[in-house]
């Protein structure tokens, strides 16, 4: 069975290569624009955060706010690069180490020797996941060079999961050291109100349900008014009237939407006066990373990368080298692992698809075809609010390629089913009717 294994390698290897080197040049070239990109990147989120260009740029899983970082960036082009092209090649591949045995007659010589179907089948798989791997050992090779090509020039990055309690610690007590250069105003303290107020709602979803409070949709209505919290209490005091008509129409609780007059005067006058206090302690304080740290490490740090003093905080706390970095390494193999486990699923598929069909000399064509529906089903229907459901039934919609993290839910999902393939397909290929050709 080794030597089947290796002579369909052998055979099957150069298209590989060539297929991988030429996705990766697709990439490389692409990673060229990266620095353009980067410093027009205000004027360019502006353009494409439209509604309509938010869409068309979700059909083909383009990320705007990830294409800001390095990784984020190679992975936005390499995902639709390996995920399109690569998956469809492998399904194509996948089906026709099948197929062309029965089209070419050559499963005459096979069956003449001493193999079993299940070696048979079981070679060919085995030989299907040494191109996959090979295929994507080029990519990660080729890209891992290209971003450090391009590390020197690309923006700090916040990595999320490497932020734990030990390192929250350490910049609590060693912070002081940089506190004092931090700048600290009106601007910055609004957006920490803002974003604290989204978390917050976010982290007790449960309860503010239970209150019966559509806390987001509140939000919303507020719209642009969220920005400049002092002005919007102002405005609430000037037409409390309108403000509290508004409110009951995200209450669902009963004493809520009773709520009087008089009382929601007196409970905004209550958070206005919290929230001057906050503000006065928040931009005088000369301590504001071992006081406020802990409420939001991740603006603080990014507070941090946007004034220029990511060094002075390596030199307090060293360990945050492993938290704020320009080349995620783990992010950009987390997002490539996630790309070959649908890869497997996909080339599994084909194999299936040469094995169970009865008439398999169109295998591999329909496998390529049925790859392309289900990427576009999962690209386009798949951001379709109404639609949304239909990318869970493509191996593409299981695939978490931001690089954020490893969904081991999803990946035990995708190898159950790519197992399913290969079980079903060894099955039937096991039962195939070879008779006529012996």
């Amino acid at each position: 069975m080794f030597t089947l294994v290796l002579f369909e390698i052998r055979k099957r290897i150069k298209p590989v290569f060539w297929m991988a080197l030429a996705i990766v040049s697709m990439v490389a070239i692409s990673m060229q624009f990266y620095p353009t990109i980067t410093e027009n990147m205000a004027l360019l989120d502006g353009f494409l955060s439209t509604g309509m260009m938010d869409q068309v740029l979700g059909a083909f899983n383009v990320e705007v706010a990830a294409m800001k970082s390095l990784v984020g960036f190679f992975n936005t082009y390499c995902t639709m690069w390996v995920m399109m092209v690569g998956g469809v090649f492998f399904a194509y591949v996948g089906a026709d180490l099948l197929s062309k045995e029965e089209r070419l007659g050559t499963i005459d010589y096979l069956a003449l020797k001493p193999y079993s179907r299940v070696k048979i089948y079981l070679s060919k798989w085995l030989s299907l996941q040494a191109l996959i791997l090979t295929f994507f050992i080029v990519i990660t090779g080729v890209g891992w060079g290209s971003l450090k090509l391009q590390e020197s020039r690309a923006p700090w990055v916040v990595d999320e999961n490497a932020l734990t309690e030990e390192r929250i610690e350490q910049v609590v007590k060693q912070g002081d050291s940089i506190s004092a250069n931090i700048v600290i105003d009106e601007a910055i303290f609004s957006a920490y109100t803002n974003e604290m107020l989204l978390k917050s709602v976010t982290e007790q979803q449960e309860s503010v349900d239970t209150a019966g409070i559509d806390a987001k949709g509140l939000i919303d209505a507020f719209g642009d008014q969220m920005q400049d919290p002092e002005a919007l209490f102002d405005a609430m005091l000037s037409d409390p009237d309108q403000y509290l008509a508004l409110f009951k129409n995200f209450v669902t609780d009963d004493a809520l939407s009773q709520l009087d007059r008089a009382s929601f005067i007196e409970a905004v006058h209550e958070e206005q006066d919290k929230y001057e206090n906050l503000s006065q302690d928040f931009i005088t304080t000369d301590h504001i990373l071992r006081d406020y740290f802990k409420t939001n490490p991740e603006f603080f740090l990014n507070l941090v990368i946007e004034q220029n003093l990511t060094k002075d905080l390596f030199n307090a706390v060293p360990e945050m080298k492993k938290v704020i970095m320009q080349f995620n390494a783990l992010a950009l193999l987390r997002a490539l692992f996630n790309m070959y486990m649908v890869t497997v699923v996909l080339g599994t598929l084909g194999m299936f698809m040469g094995g169970a069909l009865k008439n398999n000399a169109a295998a591999p064509q329909q496998a390529l075809g049925l790859t392309l529906i289900f990427y576009f089903m999962n690209s386009i229907l798949g951001y379709e609010v109404n639609l949304s459901w239909i990318k869970w039934l493509t191996p593409f919609g299981y695939a978490e390629t931001s690089g954020d993290e490893i969904n081991l839910a999803r990946l035990m999902l995708l190898f159950f089913v790519a197992m399913l393939f290969f079980i079903v397909g060894g099955i039937r290929y096991k039962k195939r009717d070879f008779s006529s050709r012996v």
